[in-house]
């Protein structure tokens, strides 16, 4: 079996992806893709990830754990997203770096289904809108707590994937940047249920049509509608120029409000934030979805 195991991160889909998948459930499902709900499996999997460092978990229980979470149906894919899978928001710069425990987080998971074979995916985004997301909306801690004595240069995206590759030999990594995302999502969608590129999904243009008014939101339907599926760099042109026309000036703002932060250091992170994923773009065993 395959198991694509979605590992958020933090301030990025959230549970969009596993949503939009599910309006297609009958159809991925004729296609052998089954899609859990989250709360399925998400305690048993943080309690077993908590309990495996450098051991496989063994292969009948593999095959209990399968069974609880995916019933009778043997599925030929299965579908995990859990933006936790990483670590909790508030835990991402834990020991002054992001996501240091990637790797042996990861490698818990991959040891979890060792008998199988599994993939990991993965939105990325500016560090800066995301302490910055995170220090007003989602973590329960102060920004000094949150902060610690992490630096700009310890915000590193492609030092996350080395480490999640390194501990896990052999299993790919599929990134993209959640700025991105309104023009990536379905080619995030065939990419993580695995399906044809022609595959005409339901939940393709539910990013997008968030950032469009209702005239974009028409303009977007009618055009899927007309013929087949468009391909990954049709979607992107046309949503484009339509979000030229029809975004809500509101949905396209993100500040950045850090204690202490100016504008000058915003920018420095951004320009460091493109050279990373550069970075990413060169990495063995690293798949990096661009528009």
């Amino acid at each position: 079996m395959k198991i694509a195991l979605h590992l958020g991160a933090t301030c990025t889909d959230g549970d969009a992806l596993i949503w939009s998948l599910l309006k297609d459930r009958d159809l991925l499902a004729d296609r052998g893709v089954a899609i859990p709900r989250p709360r399925r499996f998400r305690p048993q999997l943080s309690q077993i990830q908590s309990r495996l460092r450098g051991v496989s978990l063994e292969p009948e229980l593999q095959e209990q754990l399968i069974h609880f979470i995916a019933g009778d149906v043997r599925p030929e894919r299965m579908i995990l997203s859990d933006d936790s899978f990483l670590g909790p928001p508030s835990k991402i710069l834990e020991g002054n770096g992001l996501y240091l425990s990637a790797g042996i987080r990861t490698r818990a998971l991959s040891e979890t289904f060792s008998e199988h074979e599994c993939a990991f995916f993965m939105a990325i985004r500016n560090p800066a809108t995301l302490l910055s997301q995170l220090v007003t909306q989602e973590a329960p801690v102060s920004y000094e707590d949150l902060i610690g004595e992490t630096t700009m240069a310890d915000l590193s995206w492609s030092d996350v994937a080395k480490r999640i590759i390194e501990d896990n030999s052999g299993v790919p990594l599929t990134i993209w940047c959640d700025e991105d995302t309104a023009l990536l999502w379905p080619a995030i969608l065939r990419a993580v249920s695995g399906v044809e590129v022609d595959c005409k999904l339901a939940g393709s243009t539910d990013i997008a049509a968030k950032i469009l008014n209702e005239d974009g939101r028409a303009a977007l339907s009618g055009w899927l509608s007309a013929g087949p599926a468009p391909s990954n760099d049709e979607y992107v042109d046309f949503v484009s120029d339509v979000l030229d026309e029809y975004a809500l000036p509101e949905a396209l703002e993100e500040t950045v409000d850090l204690p202490g932060w100016t504008e000058a250091e915003v920018d420095q992170i951004s320009v460091a934030y493109e050279q990373d994923v550069a970075r990413l773009a060169r990495m063995e065993g690293v798949t990096l979805l661009l528009p």
